[in-house]
């Protein structure tokens, strides 16, 4: 059995800079990759309908993968990854 844990994500505050330059903007049911100055889109990895979201961090390459493929599943699979990811 893999034991599969949540990936380490932080919503972006004005001051904090300690993160994988690349950052998620996560809804219900969108998620989209952000460049590093905030500033566009590098990608759509899942165009919704909601714009209500949060523009989130990761620690590192590897979670910032990681989380990609979690979010993912989960808007595919009708979830709403801010249950989790919020918590």
């Amino acid at each position: 059995m893999v034991n599969v844990m949540s990936p380490k994500l932080k919503v972006i505050t004005a001051e904090d800079s300690t993160h994988y330059e690349y950052m998620l903007a996560v809804s219900c049911d969108t998620l989209y990759v952000i460049s590093p100055d905030k500033t566009r889109i590098v990608e759509i990895i899942n165009d919704g309908t909601n714009i209500d979201g949060y523009l989130l961090s990761a620690e590192s390459e590897d979670e910032f993968l990681d989380t990609i493929l979690r979010i993912k599943k989960d808007i595919c699979s009708g979830y709403n990854p801010l249950h989790w990811i919020l918590k």
